[in-house]
């Protein structure tokens, strides 16, 4: 491949990289927020007999 194109292939995947980053942030922040009003659930997982 020509140098052009790894100039090209590393612009985008640093573009796709700062998107998934964008796009993660709210998320975290809205889980941050249900997670506050919601009760904490225990689940307990019994061990089976066999």
């Amino acid at each position: 491949m020509s140098p052009r194109g790894d100039h090209v292939r590393v612009i985008v995947s640093l573009l796709f990289k700062v998107a998934r980053r964008l796009l993660s942030v709210p998320s975290v922040l809205l889980r941050g927020e249900a997670a506050k009003d919601e009760p904490a659930v225990v689940r307990r997982v019994r061990p089976t007999e066999g």
